[in-house]
């Protein structure tokens, strides 16, 4: 199967199938119906000729080739969420600690605007590891070491 006939409206079904346990939840996260999302798996275990999800009386299960599936469809997603955000204009986001920001960034914000008037940011406390396509975050600062997002 060529990279062009990729079904995407299923595979996105299938990792909001798996990753919210149930295909109820995963029609309302993708705003379709539940008999949609359970067409689209049937249509991924039809070309793949496996099964991919075990279906519950209140929830789906995903088998182990399903787990595996949806794992990486997870951080595909992930990664054209950013991709994505990249190109999109908005403002600076930067995230920081309180502490951070009172003593360190917030003294130096006049001297930033006067010397670019035309960006325009916004600033996010936080402390923890940074989703940076899912929060919009442009920048963070951390007293610890986390991964940077990946692109393959």
């Amino acid at each position: 199967m060529s990279y062009a006939n990729l079904p995407l409206h299923a595979l996105r079904a299938l990792e909001a199938t798996i990753r919210l346990g149930s295909m109820t939840k995963a029609a309302q996260e993708l705003d379709v119906s539940h008999g949609a999302i359970s067409r689209h798996v049937r249509e991924l275990e039809r070309l793949y000729a496996t099964t991919l999800v075990r279906r519950l009386s209140k929830s789906s299960e995903p088998t182990p080739a399903g787990a595996e599936m949806a794992q990486t469809l997870s951080e595909g997603f992930r990664s054209l969420k950013l991709a994505v955000a990249r190109l999109s204009a908005g403002p600076l986001t930067l995230s920081c600690s309180a502490t951070i920001m009172q003593y360190w960034l917030i003294p130096r914000l006049p001297e930033f605007r006067g010397l670019n008037p035309d960006v325009h940011f916004r600033l996010n406390v936080n402390y923890g590891e940074v989703d940076f396509a899912g929060d919009g975050i442009s920048v963070a600062i951390r007293n610890t070491m986390y991964a940077p997002p990946t692109m393959s």
